[in-house]
């Protein structure tokens, strides 16, 4: 009998393009310098997201007085 593992208890009945998806997904997060997290949950939420990455943008205005 195989032993289960964390990440097998949160996909139980998702399909395999589905756990394949998840698992591209985490590839190219990682790749791209991100810290995803699986099935993390969200307390303000009360959600349980298959993938959770925070991405910080930085937004401001330049204006050129005269």
């Amino acid at each position: 009998m195989r032993k289960k593992h964390a990440c097998d208890i949160f996909s139980e009945g998702e399909t395999s393009e589905h756990l394949r998806g998840k698992k591209l997904l985490m590839t190219w997060l990682r790749k791209e310098g991100k810290n995803p997290q699986i099935e993390a949950y969200l307390t303000s939420l009360h959600q349980r997201p298959d993938i959770c990455v925070i991405i910080k943008l930085l937004s401001f205005n330049v204006r050129q007085y005269l």
